[in-house]
């Protein structure tokens, strides 16, 4: 899954004018995904749930593991181009399967960014006392 998600994101970053390196900006983006990802779910966890985790409160705990996500995307895809094999199983898909895709990534990320704003809206409820 997250190869298909390289490779959607590898050619998106071709295409909105990071050619002179998309591979390492696609796989940037997947690292603050996966990012933002984590952040949703801790909040949302907290927030529902009322489970507190509080090392990830800590921002040197935090900026570590976030460091160590972004690590681990450029040595598991970039680092001696090991990205290239993931780009020649993806090569011969066609226009159906470039637009499913496309969607399935736009799908993706929106989702990050929909859950990020739930949690701050449910906060803000929250601390207004209304939830």
């Amino acid at each position: 899954m997250f190869n298909y998600l390289f490779y959607r994101s590898y050619r998106i970053q071709q295409k909105i004018g990071h050619s002179d390196d998309p591979a390492f900006f696609a796989a940037l983006a997947i690292a603050f995904s996966i990012i933002i990802y984590s952040i949703d779910l801790i909040m949302l966890t907290s927030l529902l749930f009322g489970i507190n985790f509080p090392l990830f409160g800590n921002k040197l705990i935090s900026g570590v593991l976030s460091v160590i996500i972004i690590l681990f995307f450029y040595f598991h895809l970039i680092h001696k181009k090991k990205y290239l094999s993931i780009l020649e199983k993806y090569e011969s898909e066609n226009r159906s399967q470039q637009l499913f895709g496309n969607i399935i990534i736009i799908i993706y990320f929106l989702l990050a960014f929909i859950l990020f704003v739930l949690g701050m809206y449910i906060k803000m409820l929250q601390n207004q006392g209304a939830l």
